[in-house]
């Protein structure tokens, strides 16, 4: 081969290499139940965890090629932290819960998961300033109609409001710290990250991310999300929803 040839030979390869590897970097997100079909290999429970992986077990990852109803169902307390005239303001919502719907597409060589959901959070407390009788009028808060992607991301999913910047408002009173008893907007939007049937928020990650506000300063959210799944308009037994395995 004479050395010009060589040369580009080379760069054709070097090409296709560069190529195939963006094609694997790119995200490839896709949508599952997870569903007792009777037969192995697969897992032991119904949960589906990759890390519990069981040889002969009969629950397995079913593709959903359909728009799907998805729910979310808090485990363990939610955590709201921001600041407020300079003073630190936490809330805690003991339950959680969200309806919506969700479905896989593609976007060019990308597959990836998006839908809507309404979250609403029960029995919600002030947890910072402690001792000084803040509470938050009604006990709860329930979010705008909220989107959510993966397009996009990688090992991610965002979640923002479907019409303007507000995700949720909610008045808070009896504070012996008079600056604290207003009425608060949480706006922007906030990444987490989708681990087998759950979403996974972080609060020192979402307030780096930086586009999440309470009050309009800094904001950030903890707590995990279970999802699960069914048939639009049916009455079937719901099931976790899992991303891509």
């Amino acid at each position: 081969m004479r050395p010009r040839n060589a040369v580009i030979g080379l760069c054709v390869l070097a090409a296709l290499v560069i190529s195939a590897v963006a094609a694997q970097s790119a995200s490839a997100v896709l949508l599952f139940t997870c569903e007792n079909t009777g037969q192995g290999p697969g897992f032991g429970t119904g949960t589906c965890e990759r890390a519990h992986p069981t040889a002969n077990g009969p629950w397995q990852h079913v593709l959903v090629l359909e728009p799907t109803s998805r729910r979310w169902i808090g485990t363990g307390a939610t955590l709201i932290k921001g600041t407020h005239a300079g003073v630190k303001l936490g809330l805690s919502a003991a339950a959680v819960s969200g309806s919506g719907t969700v479905e896989a597409s593609k976007f060019g060589e990308e597959n990836y998961v998006h839908g809507t959901a309404t979250l609403k959070l029960e029995e919600v407390t002030v947890t910072e300033p402690a001792g000084k009788g803040c509470k938050v009028v009604g006990g709860s808060i329930t979010t705008k109609e909220l989107e959510s992607t993966t397009l996009g991301l990688t090992g991610l999913e965002k979640l923002s409001p479907v019409s303007g910047t507000v995700i949720a408002e909610f008045t808070v009173e009896g504070c012996s710290i008079a600056s604290l008893n207003t009425s608060y907007k949480m706006e922007g939007s906030f990444k987490g990250v989708p681990t087998d049937t759950s979403l996974v928020l972080t609060e020192t990650e979402i307030t780096t991310q930086g586009t999440l506000t309470l009050g309009g300063l800094a904001a950030g959210l903890a707590g995990v999300l279970d999802r699960e799944g069914r048939k639009i308009g049916s009455g079937e037994e719901w099931k976790k929803l899992a991303y891509t395995p």
